[in-house]
């Protein structure tokens, strides 16, 4: 059994033809929760053992590095910082 797969120029066409539907602050809304959005790092009281990263959109806290998208509000998020990566 073989996955289908489009191409990214299929992809975009598709995704642009689906947002003409959409009104104005919606295509802005869906493109910003594409784009994505970095977490803010919050120090834990009582040790590193504690720290925690929340979504820099909607405040909700993210359960592990591994969470690309915000389960509250449905942003994609950045971890782009070594910290993050490394949880040092």
């Amino acid at each position: 059994m073989t996955a289908d797969y489009i191409e990214a120029g299929e992809f975009e066409r598709v995704y642009l033809e689906s947002c003409e539907k959409l009104s104005e602050p919606q295509q802005i809304h869906a493109l910003k929760a594409m784009i994505g959005i970095k977490p803010k790092f919050h120090k834990g009281h009582y040790g590193k053992r504690y720290d925690y990263y929340t979504c820099g959109n909607c405040g909700a806290i993210t359960k592990d590095i591994i969470d690309n998208y915000c389960f509250s509000c449905g942003y994609r998020i950045l971890w782009d910082n070594p910290r993050c990566l490394t949880g040092k």
